[in-house]
């Protein structure tokens, strides 16, 4: 249900009141002294605070990062981004395509939203509510878009995310290449694939550390990945499926689509996964607590995140964000019960 509050509003009072004498106040005392109070109906009030409670609050919700003697936090400070200086025409254009594909009403909504509640972590869907209305999204969706925004913005001068001790390049592509499903259509064996992708990011080491802070050691060692947002950390667990899906997703041979292609697979590394494909082996022990810690994160981190810098696409009105109610006809609702 939609969480309503607001405070109802006097009317203003025109004109000056008539002069009357003390006998004649105490003698009426059914005509009120001042103008009455202009009532606003319920479905009219619209929660404004972003103190007021979500679903997550009803429940313990926890960051792993902090103990249990730590205070409950609000959503953290982020520091600002600022557009890198980029004179490749490719990077100029990508921008200008990303401004141009700016829907303005719903950027005002995440902008100004308010948040409910993640309602199912298994398929990344979040309740936020704009005014009078209530709206279910895809977060994973939203932030995946947000973090490509992000790459575009800060090309050639990323932030580094140091791995230590830099795991191997090849072994991580074999991981992902040996549960990926349908590999025989590609003529080849599982361990020509995997030695196919570690050539073609050996050979690009140089391109992909200058513009990409990506950095991989003569030997195939992982050792820095590129630093979307410094409040955030993507998720590890998916940096096998990262570097395999370079091989084959990313267009090499083009300058903009390869610049392109390679930051939407970096966003889609970024953008938080289901938690049943990510803790599917997990006991329910830890499924809970991995929920909890998720939890606040897509609040505290990611939501705060996209106030901030996501310019959403009209393309996330397919799928990705739909109105699910309205304060006012809910009321129309219940007024014929």
């Amino acid at each position: 249900t939609l969480l309503t509050g607001g405070i109802a509003q006097s009317a203003s009072r025109k004109g000056k009141e008539k002069e009357t004498n003390a006998d004649e106040v105490e003698g009426d005392d059914d005509r009120p002294s001042v103008s009455q109070a202009k009532k606003v109906l319920s479905q009219h009030k619209v929660r404004t605070s972003l103190q007021d409670r979500t679903l997550d609050s009803m429940i313990p919700v926890t960051d792993p990062s902090r103990t249990d003697s730590d205070e409950p936090t609000t959503a953290i400070r982020l520091r600002d981004i600022k557009e890198s200086t980029c004179h490749f025409a490719s990077i100029k254009e990508l921008r200008r395509l990303a401004t141009k594909r700016l829907h303005h009403d719903l950027t005002e909504i995440i902008k100004k939203h308010t948040f409910v509640g993640v309602i199912d972590s298994s398929r990344c869907l979040t309740l936020i509510q704009h005014n009078k209305n209530l709206y279910m999204v895809n977060h994973a969706a939203l932030a995946e878009e947000m973090f490509y925004q992000l790459a575009l913005l800060q090309f050639g001068d990323y932030h580094r995310l140091k791995l230590d001790p830099p795991p191997s390049l090849r072994m991580l592509v074999k991981l992902a290449v040996e549960v990926e499903d349908g590999t025989e259509r590609s003529g080849m064996s599982k361990d020509e694939i995997v030695n196919r992708i570690v050539e073609t990011l050996m050979d690009r080491r140089q391109m992909l550390l200058e513009y990409f802070s990506f950095e991989i050691s003569e030997t195939g060692g992982v050792r820095t990945l590129p630093h979307l947002l410094r409040e955030y950390t993507p998720n590890l667990d998916k940096l096998p499926m990262f570097l395999m899906r370079l091989g084959p997703q990313v267009h090499w041979e083009s300058e903009q689509e390869c610049f392109s292609s390679f930051m939407r697979e970096l966003a889609y590394f970024y953008s938080p996964a289901p938690l049943s494909i990510v803790s599917a082996s997990a006991s329910d022990e830890d499924e809970q607590v991995k929920q909890k810690a998720e939890a606040w994160r897509i609040q505290n981190i990611l939501f705060h995140a996209m106030r901030k810098y996501l310019a959403a696409p009209k393309s996330l009105l397919e799928n990705d964000v739909v109105q699910v109610a309205s304060l006012p006809d809910l009321y129309r609702v219940f007024e014929r019960c």
